[in-house]
């Protein structure tokens, strides 16, 4: 289920002022291009991967965040240990 998906914050809050990177705002650019191939093409996603202690998002951002947004409940994972 996705609302079990925890995100890392430290992943989510990173920015680099001297380069004008925004973790959250990139993220949410490849969201809508990965929205759009989903809806226009069907395009087929990898599943996310979540540490099995936690269920922290470890990859697959992009993936979580355009699935979460499109209201899909669950997603495949791959779920690992530390």
């Amino acid at each position: 289920e996705i609302d079990r998906i925890k995100l890392n914050p430290n992943i989510m809050n990173y920015a680099d002022s001297k380069r004008g990177y925004n973790f959250q705002e990139e993220l949410a650019k490849r969201c809508q291009e990965l929205q759009r191939g989903i809806e226009q093409f069907n395009l087929v996603i990898w599943p996310v991967i979540v540490k099995k202690e936690d269920f922290m998002l470890v990859d697959g951002y992009c993936r979580f965040s355009t699935l979460k947004s499109m209201k899909v409940s669950r997603v495949y994972t791959y779920v690992g240990e530390q």
